[in-house]
């Protein structure tokens, strides 16, 4: 897994000059998907604060974690690299504060 973010702890993100950091949390869908062997979670955080994504296959096991931690306010890109994986449909759940957004990947190879 890579973390890409813009967020920075003390003053946001930086965008065509303006420093600002989004009003609202935003949990995108996983993409692509279906994936081959990477996807990418996107999120915005108005404050810094423990991310977690946890991967199951559809019996309920884990079967990855690809953060668990706390991240900076601002936008951020989490690539999962499910090349250890079969191929398959599996279910993810995010939780950024107190919100949830959670879903189907299908991994294709």
């Amino acid at each position: 897994m890579r973390l890409q973010g813009t967020g920075e702890p003390a003053g946001g993100i930086e965008k065509d000059g303006d420093s600002s950091v989004p009003g609202h949390y935003a949990l995108m869908r996983p993409y692509p998907n279906p994936f081959n062997p990477t996807t990418t979670f996107r999120m915005e955080l108005p404050t810094a604060g423990f991310v977690e994504i946890r991967v199951t296959d559809l019996t309920g096991c884990q079967v990855a974690v690809p953060i668990h931690g706390w991240l900076a306010a601002g936008s951020h890109e989490l690539i999962f690299d499910a090349s250890g994986l079969a191929s398959g449909v599996y279910l993810y759940q995010v939780k950024a504060g107190r919100y949830t957004s959670a879903g189907k990947l299908v991994l294709l190879k």
